[in-house]
């Protein structure tokens, strides 16, 4: 499932472009939904086809190592 987060503007500078991110009120709510156990939230900044810039929360969660697979030395992927 990809989670879209903020809004993100890039604007040319004469020290180079600079890339604004913000967040509303509905976005503070998915970094809460969103947060690991250690109380993180990964976000990826992507670029659109179009060459914009967006953010999406990282969803992704490491499959639990199963103890047959610790055992035989397999390689879990």
């Amino acid at each position: 499932m990809k989670v879209y987060l903020g809004k993100t503007e890039t604007k040319e500078t004469e020290y180079g472009k600079l890339h604004k991110v913000s967040f509303g009120p509905k976005d503070f709510e998915k970094l809460t939904q969103y947060k690991n156990d250690s109380g993180w939230v990964n976000c990826l900044i992507k670029e659109s086809k179009e060459g914009s810039l967006y953010l999406e929360i990282d969803t992704f969660k490491p499959k639990p190592k199963t103890a047959e697979a610790e055992e035989s030395g397999e390689v879990p992927f």
